[in-house]
């Protein structure tokens, strides 16, 4: 292993940010935090483990940023308000007593609803799976000028939260099929303002959430993205260029 990958185990950085080793622990659900998306004993001790396992850094699952729609799952990780703190302090001195770098991942579910409707995306372009399961339902409301420029600050006051809470680093989900990608995509974006067309607009959302993340935490906090090369679907991104990407 170390004469295939010789700096495998040696220290790095993101940012300000001194990482132990080059080994990072991807984004997964777990589905252990409570209903309301409050941190449980349960998915502390399941990071606790984790982190004990010599990782340099582990990207704490998706936390929706509002309680309006992204929310995507039941027991879901919650960052939509002040009152999740104590709770998500709790899990990054868990990680960090462990020698271990807490990132967490901040998310918008977009039409990638699980719960069932309401459902907010880009466009009304429904998620095929989601149809089958719901009918018209599933068709999700396409978001006003207004409802973007608040989901915008959400994301900004999550990532304030997370760095407020003792997590070291910020994961932006614009992947999956998610709210940011249902922008990027110009298949799931058929909008004729700023925020659709060619692939300056379509990038615009995500550009305004990423410049309040920073705004919120300060130029010296990392703060990464988490992006699809291609989404699989006729006439969206690809890694060709033909696309968003």
């Amino acid at each position: 292993m170390t004469n295939q990958f010789p700096t495998l185990f040696s220290p790095c950085r993101i940012g300000n940010v001194e990482i132990k080793n080059r080994i990072c622990k991807a984004p997964q659900t777990t589905g252990l935090s409570h209903m309301d998306g409050s941190v449980s004993s349960r998915l502390v001790r399941c990071y606790e483990d984790l982190a004990k396992g010599q990782v340099g850094m582990i990207i704490v699952e998706y936390a929706f940023v509002d309680r309006d729609c992204s929310k995507s799952a039941s027991n879901q990780l919650g960052i939509c308000d002040d009152e999740y703190m104590v709770g998500l302090g709790w899990l990054a001195d868990t990680i960090k007593n462990n020698d271990c770098v807490p990132c967490i991942q901040i998310e918008h579910c977009g039409r990638q609803r699980f719960l069932g409707p309401p459902m907010k995306s880009a466009s009304p372009n429904p998620w095929p799976l989601m149809y089958q399961r719901y009918g018209q339902a599933a068709i999700p409301q396409e978001l006003t000028i207004a409802e973007i420029h608040q989901l915008v600050e959400d994301f900004g006051k999550a990532a304030w939260r997370a760095k407020n809470a003792g997590f070291q680093v910020v994961e932006i989900h614009g992947a999956h099929g998610y709210l940011i990608t249902n922008f990027l995509s110009p298949f799931t974006n058929q909008r004729k303002d700023w925020y659709g067309g060619s692939r300056e607009n379509r990038f615009r959302f995500l550009e305004q959430v990423f410049t309040r993340c920073k705004e919120y935490v300060g130029e010296d906090f990392p703060i990464i993205v988490r992006l699809s090369g291609t989404d699989y679907e006729p006439g969206g991104m690809t890694t060709d260029g033909s696309g968003c990407c």
